[in-house]
């Protein structure tokens, strides 16, 4: 079942650690895909783009949380692919409309705005996801149904919405150079090894 972030909210409690539990260093906060399925989803994972903006910080300024004063990153939702959503929907038994673009972009535009409220830095998957597909400007139409399909597009989608290994690689990159750039204290590249490389730790007899 996937989590919308009022679930991720309300569970947040139970699986959150103690700082002495376990140090937190790194929180990447990724939401908003199922939150804006259209209010009439039969899922029932529709948030209103308010509530959604509010869940949001409420989980960054989350008492244990802040408990641990991590570094965070916040992940835009994805586009969507709104033809193979709805080959993938009938091929289910649904025939309304679950999700689209336009109402998609709201929760991107409001997962920005809690970055740029909050000062933190913001993955912005939904723009590179167009660019990857060579579009640069008016980039609210890709995976609209009534748009000209674009192959670099759909092949990072496997079904509209879930994402192919291409689209996973594309979502990586980007949240890779989000770090490097703003905490760089986190490059991978730039880290001690806690343990020795496979190169040269000591061979089992």
């Amino acid at each position: 079942m996937g989590y919308n972030t009022s679930h991720a909210l309300a569970v947040l409690p139970k699986f959150m650690p103690t700082p002495a539990q376990a140090k937190l260093e790194l929180l990447i906060i990724c939401f908003g895909a199922n939150d804006s399925c259209l209010p009439d989803d039969p899922t029932g994972h529709h948030v209103p783009v308010d509530i959604y903006r509010n869940n949001l910080i409420a989980m960054i300024n989350n008492a244990r949380v802040q408990a641990h004063k991590p570094l965070i990153l916040l992940v835009t939702p994805p586009p969507i692919d709104e033809r193979q959503q709805i080959i993938t929907d009938r091929a289910r038994g649904c025939t309304q409309t679950r999700r689209t673009v336009e109402n998609t972009e709201r929760y991107v535009k409001a997962c920005r705005e809690v970055g740029s409220q909050l000062k933190i830095p913001v993955v912005d998957i939904w723009t590179s996801f167009f660019r990857h597909a060579g579009l640069i400007e008016s980039v609210d139409i890709l995976g609209c149904r009534g748009i000209v399909t674009n192959e670099a597009f759909q092949s990072l989608f496997s079904d509209g919405l879930h994402l192919t290994s291409a689209g996973y690689r594309l979502v990586f990159e980007n949240v890779m150079k989000c770090l490097k750039v703003n905490y760089s204290l986190l490059d991978p590249d730039k880290m001690e090894y806690c343990y020795p490389p496979w190169e040269v730790a000591p061979k089992l007899p």
